[in-house]
């Protein structure tokens, strides 16, 4: 921001860009277009990924302050929060989720 630079642009989305959020660390972006689905944009690279499956339009989102989820908020009040460690790839997530079953799952 302080060069005034630009660094990556953001695309994929369906429709006009509704708003955005920038993580504590300034290394992501989270974006989300008007009826669309929201996007992480990876500020370093430029390479982004979809959040799909909210069920809502969302109209808000955040990181928690740990960075390690996201938060989206849906027009009609649906809140989801995301992990923000998935996998790029679809072997690496198939991986992911069956090491995530439940009985290897520690409580807290």
């Amino acid at each position: 921001m302080e060069s005034g630079e630009q660094l990556s642009t953001l695309v994929g989305f369906s429709g006009p860009l509704a708003g955005f959020t920038l993580s504590e660390d300034g290394g992501r972006v989270l974006a989300w277009s008007e009826g669309g689905t929201p996007r992480l944009l990876d500020v370093a690279t430029g390479k982004s990924r979809a959040l799909v499956s909210h069920g809502d339009e969302v109209v808000a989102g955040a990181f928690t302050l740990d960075g390690q989820r996201i938060v989206t908020l849906g027009r009609k009040g649906m809140v989801r929060a995301w992990p923000d460690d998935l996998p790029q790839t679809m072997p690496e997530l198939r991986a992911w989720l069956d090491a995530a079953t439940l009985d290897r799952i520690e409580p807290r």
